[in-house]
């Protein structure tokens, strides 16, 4: 990404991916940093039901419960899926013309 101005540099995007409960906030310490040394960072909450906490489109709210399926290797795969799906978007939104 290039910045247009008097002292034109490029921005390295990154993009942080938040771990099992938890959240884009639960990690902004981090990413300060990251944005300190010069990252435009990028922090999306994960709708894989794996946030601590998110609402859908409709208000519907969700609370991260690993008990039912901590060891369901079928299921934290397909929120895997949804994951690379979410960053694949992030990506092809990022690097549209």
């Amino acid at each position: 990404m290039d910045v247009d101005g008097p002292n034109p540099h490029t921005l390295i995007p990154i993009i942080f991916s938040h771990g099992l409960s938890a959240n884009r906030t639960m990690h902004s310490g981090i990413c300060r940093n990251l944005a300190s040394h010069g990252y435009i960072v990028f922090a999306p909450d994960h709708h894989d039901l794996t946030s601590s906490y998110y609402e859908t489109e409709s208000g519907e709210g969700y609370y991260y419960c690993n008990k039912r399926v901590a060891h369901d290797l079928e299921y934290r795969q397909s929120q895997l899926d949804i994951r690379v799906n979410e960053v694949r978007a992030l990506i092809d939104e990022l690097t549209e013309e």
